[in-house]
């Protein structure tokens, strides 16, 4: 990744970031869902070391767990999908 993002979200100096973006689709290939996980080390590289930030928001998915699965806790997931997947991933992350 080049530096241009990381100059931009530094001079702009932001308290709170919201991240909604998401790749999504019926692809079969956690490959093809790298912008929800390597997009989202990315952003938290380039946020670690902006003093400005106070909060940083992520938002997920419903299909980390499959329908009708009540999960135990905040981190019992059950992807049935591999976008359900990739969006786990970035959980863990």
């Amino acid at each position: 990744m080049s530096d241009g993002p990381k100059k931009i979200i530094k001079e702009f100096s932001p308290t709170h970031v919201v991240h909604l973006a998401a790749k999504t689709g019926l692809s079969n290939k956690i490959s093809d869902y790298k912008a929800n996980t390597e997009g989202v080390e990315n952003l938290l590289d380039i946020l670690e070391n902006i003093s400005s930030i106070k909060h940083v928001i992520f938002t997920s998915s419903l299909l980390v767990c499959e329908p009708g699965y009540f999960p135990k806790s905040d981190t019992d997931y059950r992807p049935f999908t591999v976008y359900g997947k990739s969006k786990m991933m970035m959980e863990e992350i």
